[in-house]
């Protein structure tokens, strides 16, 4: 938790700096929320990391579940079940 905050702390002081340097004094409003669900969502996925590894006490194993996981149900399986799912597919382009 500590570490994710510091790296998009650490992220977030850069492109401040950036933008300063070219005149852009302002974020954007929602950059709080944002920064408060990614160090949520890096820490949810380091308990699912701590939980794969305790009930395979295997590295390989842990790596390989968590991979075929994405791999296998979150682009093949969740897509053709659920149509509201997001296929990481971009739309077809509409003809004019």
């Amino acid at each position: 938790m500590v570490l994710s905050g510091l790296t998009f702390g650490a992220g977030l002081a850069t492109i401040v700096g950036e933008l300063s340097a070219h005149g852009i004094h302002h974020l954007p409003p929602g950059t709080g929320q944002l920064y408060a669900e990614s160090v949520a969502a890096a820490t949810l996925m380091g308990v699912i990391g701590v939980a794969l590894g305790y009930l395979t006490r295997s590295t390989v194993a842990a790596v390989v579940c968590a991979v075929g996981w994405i791999a296998f149900v979150e682009l093949i399986v969740l897509p053709r079940w659920s149509p509201s799912w997001p296929s990481g597919r971009s739309p077809a382009p509409q003809s004019s």
